[in-house]
């Protein structure tokens, strides 16, 4: 069993993108979301 998380804390980061001075971001790319889960295996 496994318990995992990401951006738990939902923050908004932005990644990449190009930036053009006189109409602001062209493009961007943004962190995901928040992300939470459990997992379960079984072996037999």
């Amino acid at each position: 069993m496994s318990v995992f998380g990401t951006n738990l804390t939902n923050e908004y980061m932005l990644n990449s993108g190009f930036f053009h001075g006189i109409w602001g971001y062209n493009f961007a790319t943004v962190s995901r979301p928040r992300e939470a889960g459990i997992s379960l295996t079984v072996d037999f």
